[in-house]
């Protein structure tokens, strides 16, 4: 009996903690970014690499100069994003 009892309160405190862990993350954003104007876009670049990783997701690139990007991702992506364009 103190073995089930010892299990459930185990189980319990790692279930917690992962739902503690999931409410402290950025949440998804759809959002807009503007590349810049040089070739090669270092921003449609680094767009580019971050969907190979799996880190961005719905990826549409518009036809501009400089070139307009939406995307879904993490507001923390965005930031560093941001941080590429001068």
């Amino acid at each position: 009996m103190k073995r089930l009892l010892l299990s459930l309160l185990l189980f319990a405190v790692l279930l917690g903690c992962t739902l503690l862990n999931e409410g402290f993350q950025d949440p998804m954003v759809t959002d807009k970014i503007i590349g810049v104007a040089s070739d090669p876009d270092p921003v449609l670049a680094e767009v580019l690499s971050l969907a190979k990783q799996g880190k961005v997701s719905d990826v549409i690139i518009l036809e501009s100069f400089p070139v307009q990007i939406i995307l879904t991702a993490h507001q923390s992506v965005f930031e560093s994003l941001e941080e590429i364009r001068p």
